[in-house]
């Protein structure tokens, strides 16, 4: 899995993999170079497992998301990925662990972008294998929420959600305090007409926010 992420070749993927079938991909050159495609092949009857053929989707895109980037960047990645994990085969395994547990089809390419930013020092190794689990158990509504959460507000399904995940903190606060955040519905919940529970976006849902979808904001906090 390793070499596959420093390959040369990545750069023949091409950009959209969602409609692509499986054994279509595996008839092609580029994809077939790539060292775990090639393992995949030998190894597995790839063509008799829906599972198998599912897996092969993931690698593919994930190996897509992080062609954007260089092989002098992807192989730098390796080495800091390598050094925290303390073997190329350690790591290897670990990617297509968390890879093999991703529940929908969309997640790769977000497991990519998190491998980009690492790459990019836009997070730290430690991050990035912390947000990979925060992918894995979001729901992929719950984390394309990520892109309008300043500019939509936030669900009630959205908060529960986010508080499972870790990625939400909440206090409780008097009624008369000003909001240091962007006030999403103006109804809140009393206890004894004293205070209101506050929720609050944690550093990590801004980290994923900015890492998957751009989305840049100081502020959060919000109100319910």
């Amino acid at each position: 899995m390793v070499d596959s992420i420093a390959s040369e070749n990545l750069k023949g993927i091409a950009a959209d993999t969602s409609e692509m079938v499986i054994d279509t991909l595996l008839t092609d050159e580029a994809i077939k170079s790539i060292p775990i495609f090639g393992t995949l092949l030998k190894t597995y009857n790839i063509f008799g497992s829906i599972k198998e053929q599912l897996f092969s989707q993931k690698v593919l895109s994930f190996l897509s998301s992080i062609s954007a980037s260089s092989a002098q960047e992807r192989n730098s990645l390796i080495s800091k990925l390598t050094k925290a994990k303390g073997s190329t085969k350690r790591l290897g395994e670990t990617i297509i662990l968390i890879l093999d547990r991703l529940d929908d089809q969309e997640k790769p390419e977000l497991i990519g972008r998190l491998f980009l930013a690492c790459a990019n020092d836009k997070i730290t190794v430690d991050q990035l294998f912390r947000y990979t689990g925060f992918i894995e158990r979001l729901y992929i509504g719950d984390i394309k929420a990520f892109q309008n959460l300043w500019s939509k507000g936030i669900s009630k399904e959205n908060i529960e959600a986010y508080q499972a995940a870790g990625l939400m903190i909440t206090e409780l606060v008097h009624p008369n305090a000003p909001p240091r955040g962007h006030v999403v519905n103006e109804t809140s919940i009393y206890y004894g007409q004293k205070s209101e529970l506050r929720f609050s976006l944690s550093l990590h849902a801004k980290d994923l926010a900015f890492v998957l979808y751009k989305v840049k904001q100081e502020i959060t906090e919000v109100w319910v």
